[in-house]
């Protein structure tokens, strides 16, 4: 059975969203099988070592080696974490929620783009674009020398787009969750000084059926 083929058999949108990217990422079907019949169905670490038996990895024997048990157990950790953001994403495309929170506790080493993240707390899909580009208050007083010398984020994964961001949040090893909100969540102020920008009534012109003026806004 190829990957294709395997993932066809999934029903959960969250679940086949997670195997197909997986499967972008050049893993295989017994690692995708893995995944399907083990995550969140029992403890982290049995998770762990199925993951591991999967790419033929004694998961006991990884213990001695630091940079193979940590590869596991990262590789573990960001695919249950890309799951329940997977699964967050098609929730709120089925809800037409367009508003988010990034939320998360921020230890010693977290990465500036997380930071200037939580601190923002709430943003709304049409400011991803932006976001994506550095270009929002919280992120430019970071000083991230990443992204000083290259244009992306510390940590990010390099092909991080508006498509797979709620996925890949902050990049590697990322801890933080995007989770949907509806409108009457977020504070007033934060709606009215989004919705007097240029970014926000493209959008709106953008995703309304027919075609608005922008007086109509």
């Amino acid at each position: 059975m190829t990957s294709s083929e395997f993932i066809s058999t999934c029903e959960d949108k969250g679940m086949k969203a997670l195997l197909e990217d997986i499967a972008n990422r050049g893993f295989t079907v017994p690692t995708l099988s893995a995944i399907k019949n083990n995550i969140n169905k029992g403890s982290y670490v049995d998770f762990a070592k199925a993951i591991a038996d999967s790419l033929n990895i004694n998961y006991d024997q990884t213990q001695n080696d630091t940079r193979l048990f940590n590869y596991i157990n990262d590789l573990s950790r960001d695919i249950t974490d890309q799951y329940g953001a997977f699964r967050a994403q098609a929730f709120s495309s089925d809800l037409k929620l367009n508003w988010f929170r990034y939320v998360g506790s921020n230890v010693t080493i977290t990465r500036p783009f997380c930071i200037a993240m939580t601190e923002k707390d709430f943003f709304h899909r049409c400011e991803i674009p932006s976001i994506l580009e550095g270009n929002f208050p919280e992120f430019q007083k970071q000083h991230d020398h990443s992204y000083e010398e290259t244009g992306i984020p510390s940590g990010f994964y390099a092909n991080t787009d508006e498509t797979n961001f709620f996925v890949y949040r902050g990049g590697y090893g990322c801890r933080h969750q995007i989770f949907p909100i509806p409108d009457s969540a977020v504070p007033e102020n934060i709606k009215m000084e989004l919705y007097d920008q240029k970014e926000y009534k493209e959008w709106i012109l953008k995703n309304r059926p027919g075609n608005k003026s922008e007086k109509d806004l």
